[in-house]
């Protein structure tokens, strides 16, 4: 008889061309999967199985056909043709409307106006325009009409402009990559919340999450009995962005303490908890003395960055001020 997590490596094989010979699914991945699941399985009596997490990642539309083939085109990483990728995308008027509003937006605070689409592709670069196309392609698939979605669009542009701005001031930590996650971390949120059988649930929990000053994750995963963050992850990895960002996706709720991470994975992964988190508090009043945002101080003041907490909070409250959600 195949373990559980026997069916679950099957699960992932036959539904997202992952295979032991499949270099875009290491093992490392694997592993962490495994262990998150392991630790719910601990503390959750109704975990749902690994096929009704599949289901929901399966029952995700497909992508629109210009979409998938600039997809396809920067899958090649640094040998795509960006004239190439601009005339793809230059066939979708609305598509190539809302990368010049991104290029122009916030996000990069450019002082002279981006007018047309190969230099809004330089501008935005590869990896994040990787994102900014998916989610964009999923907002007008998942119209943001509850409550719930509409927070949690507009917390993943305040977390992609201020995961920007701020990287720049940590040595190592790529400002591309740091945008991407702020970009993708809601990703599994907004499937949820879109779902019919998961979005009264996403609704509730929203509720919920405000009236005790929580994190709406948390309240989530306690109705679902799994982690939103693992949606995200598997969509993530579906649609092949690199390992070590579905790394930081699939733990983002993770304590950070208890990951045993060392130099710039674990700053990354500190300052992408850091900005998710106070950028909630930001929007919904999460209570300061929770657990979450005691850990994240303790680390935060051990790793000595050069960046006050204060001051990100000001950061997040400026970008909440000046950032347009309609921009993503």
């Amino acid at each position: 008889m195949i373990s559980f997590f026997g069916q679950l490596r099957q699960i992932l094989e036959q539904n997202f061309n992952f295979s032991k010979k499949n270099l875009n699914f290491s093992d490392k991945l694997f592993r962490l999967v495994m262990q998150s699941f392991e630790r719910d399985l601990q503390y959750q009596k109704n975990l749902p199985s690994w096929n009704q997490v599949v289901e929901i990642v399966q029952d995700v539309p497909p992508l629109p056909t210009t979409i998938e083939k600039a997809l396809r085109l920067i899958q090649d990483g640094e040998h795509v043709s960006l004239r190439q990728l601009t005339a793809i995308l230059e066939k979708d008027s609305g598509i190539a409307s809302k990368i010049l509003k991104v290029a122009n937006s916030a996000l990069f605070n450019r002082t002279k106006e981006v007018s047309n689409l190969l230099t809004a592709t330089t501008v935005i670069g590869l990896k994040t325009l990787k994102g900014i196309l998916i989610s964009t392609s999923l907002k007008d698939i998942f119209l943001p009409e509850t409550e719930f979605l509409k927070f949690s669009w507009r917390k993943s542009a305040i977390c992609c402009v201020v995961l920007r701005s701020l990287s720049g001031q940590i040595k190592g930590i790529d400002p591309e990559d740091a945008a991407t996650l702020g970009i993708l971390h809601n990703l599994g949120e907004l499937v949820l919340g879109s779902h019919k059988e998961y979005k009264k649930i996403c609704s509730k929990s929203f509720e919920k999450a405000k009236l005790e000053k929580e994190v709406v994750s948390f309240i989530l995963e306690d109705y679902l009995g799994f982690k939103p963050s693992l949606v995200t992850a598997l969509l993530s990895k579906k649609w092949n962005f690199p390992d070590n960002l579905c790394w930081h996706i699939l733990h983002k709720d993770s304590p950070i303490d208890l990951l045993g991470w060392s130099g710039q994975s674990f700053l990354m992964h500190l300052l992408f908890q850091a900005v998710t988190l106070m950028c909630e508090l930001c929007m919904t009043g999460i209570n300061y003395d929770s657990i979450s945002i005691r850990s994240i101080l303790k680390a935060w003041k051990s790793a000595d960055l050069p960046i006050d907490l204060c001051d990100l909070e000001k950061v997040i409250n400026t970008a909440l001020n000046e950032t347009n959600e309609a921009d993503f």
